[in-house]
């Protein structure tokens, strides 16, 4: 039996030549023949199916035998999307590797499909069953990616973000946003200057820097500056090199109020007083044991009826604290009264727990109001 005529049989049978030497070993013992001869591939690189290749890879794929080097030409092809690359091809008689060498870098983000024919032989003439081919694709495209955030809170292109109300005559609200680039390259800021706004109230107060390296950010501040009251509106622009982003658009909004006619929140234990976000500390208290009821008055400082609609617990442990002389809620504080509450921390364990006290009001610039609470139960 001839050797090409059991190759077609196998062929015929569908069994692939990636079986390489393993096949041809079966068939040496199915048959009886110890002559039987073909060239299988044994590795690749890349391999079938890899992506993110560097686009400045070389393709290599090793045979079972040494092969005829004309035979290369023609029969080793790598192409995208059915189009040839040009590129060297050599044969590693040590290695028994084929090593085909692009003239110009691959293009990222893009799928290639290595193919051998079977005409690729040995210098006997002796070939491989049947064409083989797999496909790799390189790494994406290194691209800027334009994210921008005020606090931690995400603000997509068009979004509109509030200043929420302010009082004429008030200090300028300043927001302070930042500008995040996730990609793999630079983000380039292209705007002169590199943050725009369309607005009479609002203004760039400090500019971003330029360019935003991959991974990194940098910040901008927007002044709220009104000059009359009324609902107030401008567009933010910031030009950029971020394909999906440019430009990057944001609506932003206020509401001004004519003088003398908002309320006005104030907080006080005794003389001292307590601004929102301010901590006020029982110290040690033994567990399962209270402290001394701490009184807190809230009072309305403005010019217009300060409502209040609940004041609660709430943050990492309120059950260590409880609220008592509450009044009636809703109440609505007249301009210069006031109204009162009581703190007690009663520890049901050792610690430092914190809370804080919740209250929600119609003060703009103030809702909800925050006193922080902490103690060390003992």
């Amino acid at each position: 039996m001839k050797v090409n005529k059991l190759l077609l049989i196998v062929a015929l049978l569908g069994i692939s030549p990636m079986c390489g030497s393993n096949l041809v070993q079966l068939l040496e013992e199915a048959t009886g023949f110890d002559d039987i001869t073909t060239i299988a591939v044994v590795s690749t690189s890349p391999s079938p199916g890899e992506g993110s290749v560097p686009v400045s890879s070389a393709v290599m794929v090793t045979l079972s035998d040494t092969i005829d080097d004309a035979t290369l030409s023609g029969n080793f092809i790598v192409q995208n999307s059915g189009i040839p690359v040009s590129g060297t091809i050599v044969f590693d008689h040590v290695t028994k590797t084929i090593i085909f060498d692009p003239d110009v870098a691959l293009s990222m983000g893009t799928v290639y499909t290595v193919i051998l024919t079977r005409n690729i032989a040995n210098v006997a003439g002796e070939g491989m069953i049947a064409d083989y081919s797999y496909n790799f694709s390189t790494v994406a495209a290194m691209e800027p990616e334009f994210d921008l955030f005020q606090d931690s809170t995400p603000l997509e292109k068009d979004d509109t973000y509030d200043f929420g109300t302010i009082t004429m005559g008030d200090p300028p609200l300043d927001i302070i946003f930042t500008i995040d680039n996730p990609g793999a390259a630079p983000l380039n800021l292209t705007g002169v200057p590199r943050v725009q706004v369309a607005g009479a109230d609002f203004s760039i107060l400090v500019q971003p820097g330029h360019p935003v390296a991959a991974g990194g950010n940098t910040t901008f501040s927007v002044s709220f500056t009104p000059l009359a009251a009324g609902a107030k509106t401008a567009v933010i622009t910031i030009p950029n090199n971020d394909s999906t982003e440019d430009p990057y658009t944001l609506t932003v909004i206020g509401t001004v109020l004519a003088s003398g006619t908002a309320p006005e929140i104030n907080v006080k234990r005794g003389h001292r007083n307590f601004p929102t976000g301010r901590e006020y500390d029982f110290g040690t208290v033994r567990k399962d044991h209270s402290s001394v009821p701490v009184t807190f008055t809230i009072k309305n400082l403005g010019n217009a009826n300060l409502d209040v609609s609940s004041i609660v617990l709430g943050g990492p442990e309120p059950g260590e604290f409880a609220l008592g002389g509450l009044p009636a809620l809703p109440a609505t504080v007249l301009p210069g009264a006031s109204i009162s509450f009581t703190v007690t921390f009663s520890p049901t364990k050792k610690g430092k727990p914190k809370a804080e006290v919740q209250i929600q009001n119609n003060d703009s610039n103030e809702n909800p109001y925050i006193l922080k609470l902490k103690g060390r139960g003992k």
